[in-house]
């Protein structure tokens, strides 16, 4: 197995970690397909990443499971059968807990662990069938250190992390390998224009965090071999 014989589907891919992963797949000749909610981000992305035929863009939100079984089928009819998995749709609402608002705490849970859930569950069969499937999964440190304002976000990370480390035994030996990415803070629009402007200079750049993951996935190609976690924070520490 190499990246020319991968078929890798990017959730929230048009922008920030999953359009940085996605060009350097797109790079290493894998065929890369990209969803996200925004229509406009989608055409943005395609217009900066196509270099071949083997970029696809969809329109899907990912807590919607109707969107999924079409893009699914879609790539099905397309011949492409997904054998790389990138659960990166989130979002961040930061609040306190004593005032968060329902719909918000809903929309988080609805995105950053149904999302995870529905598209997971949609690609693992054809990879049990091939023996083979890699599953990454955009989680955050906030899984393991504590941040004020943060605590329904941290709590979808968790159920997310909770749920792909007990996956991970149930497929160990059907060749599928699950790996958690623990981001620190990174330079993307996730964060408020402020924020951005007080503290991007000490945030990881999108490409740098790819460049990472996609090293550990190149282990990961090798038989006998699963990188489990990966936490990757700034030189100068969290926020």
């Amino acid at each position: 197995m190499d990246f020319e014989n991968l078929n890798v589907w990017i959730t929230g891919g048009s922008s920030g970690i999953g359009f940085a992963l996605a060009n350097q797949f797109a790079e290493r000749g894998s065929t890369v397909v990209i969803s996200s909610r925004s229509k406009e981000r989608l055409t943005d992305a395609f217009s900066k990443i196509k270099k071949n035929s083997k970029v696809f863009v969809y329109p899907c939100d990912v807590s919607n499971q109707s969107d999924i079984k079409k893009v699914y089928q879609s790539l099905v009819e397309n011949g492409i059968n997904v054998n790389l998995l990138v659960n990166n749709a989130g979002n961040f609402y930061p609040g306190k807990f004593l005032n968060y608002p329902l719909d918000k705490f809903e929309d988080s849970f609805a995105t950053n662990v149904r999302g995870v859930f529905l598209c997971t569950q949609i690609v693992l069969p054809s990879m049990v069938e091939n023996n083979f499937g890699i599953i990454i999964n955009i989680l955050s440190v906030v899984v393991n250190k504590t941040f004020v304002n943060s605590s329904i976000y941290s709590a979808t990370k968790s159920a997310v992390l909770a749920m792909s480390r007990s996956l991970r035994e149930e497929v160990r030996d059907k060749n599928i390998k699950i790996m958690n990415v623990y981001p620190g803070a990174t330079s993307t629009s996730i964060w408020s224009a402020p924020i951005l402007e007080k503290y991007s200079e000490r945030m990881m750049k999108p490409e740098e965090l790819a460049r990472a993951i996609i090293c550990n996935v190149e282990s990961s190609l090798k038989n006998g071999i699963m990188v489990e976690d990966l936490v990757v924070r700034p030189q100068l520490g969290d926020l």
